[in-house]
């Protein structure tokens, strides 16, 4: 899975993880993973007004498709409930792709009745790993988006975000840095009609493991690209700690 998705200090409990088989014939397994966090960051934009946020989610694998997994992921979102629904496919060669439909207070998938995207924001991603290195790129197709320029809100528009990742171990820690950069920005996340601005920004992460199911995680993000629209973006610091099984 790729990293979704940045200010205050962690409040750092697990809360609980869910990890069973659903048949005897482990045909069908669902794991599960539960985190705090000191500020939920998600592509450089604080989600939950700089404030402490949880987080949770569900993963389910079939033993007649190998690589395929279905998941759920909720958190606690400004003023809403962020429920968001994946497809991933991982092929043994490293190559990945899927689709991720992020929804808020659990309004229905659909459109209004001018046409409009409503509650959702539906997006498809690839990406490729080998060894401590990975890239992935998420677009939002026009016919998609929530958000476009000019008057309209739903503007035909494409959206994009690239990451590239690079980790290793050292003196007993997970350590990572991770360059994020495209059109997902704080102005475009803040209102309709207002063209995307290109914005990037390099995140630094080192986890340590608590126990077997435990772990907890500091996180630093440096802006290195913003315009003048995208001047809510700051460099963060922020921490979590993280468990499933």
């Amino acid at each position: 899975m790729f990293s979704k998705a940045i200010k205050g200090m962690v409040i750092g409990l697990a809360l609980m993880g869910f990890g069973s088989t659903l048949y005897a014939e482990e045909s069908v397994s669902v794991a599960g993973n539960a985190s705090v966090l000191s500020n939920y960051i998600w592509r450089g934009v604080p989600q939950n007004g700089n404030n402490t946020s949880f987080s949770g989610g569900l993963d389910f694998t079939f033993a007649a498709m190998p690589g395929l997994t279905l998941g759920n992921w909720n958190a606690v979102a400004s003023g809403a409930h962020e429920t968001d629904y994946y497809a991933i496919y991982e092929m043994e060669s490293g190559l990945s792709f899927g689709l991720t439909m992020y929804s808020y207070d659990w309004k229905s998938f659909g459109t209004d009745a001018d046409g409009k995207n409503i509650g959702t924001q539906n997006e498809v991603f690839v990406g490729y790993g080998m060894d401590a290195i990975s890239a992935t790129l998420y677009l939002v197709l026009p016919d998609a988006s929530t958000k476009g320029a000019g008057e309209k809100a739903d503007e035909s528009i494409m959206l994009n975000w690239i990451e590239i990742g690079y980790s290793t171990a050292a003196l007993g820690y997970d350590v990572g840095i991770t360059y994020g950069g495209g059109t997902y920005n704080h102005e475009w996340l803040g209102g309709a009609g207002i063209a995307p601005e290109t914005s990037g920004i390099i995140t630094l992460s080192m986890s340590k493991a608590i126990n077997d199911q435990a772990s907890a995680s500091f996180n630093k993000t440096q802006v290195v690209q913003q315009t003048d629209k995208t001047d809510r973006l700051h460099n963060e610091f922020w921490m979590s700690v993280d468990y499933s099984f």
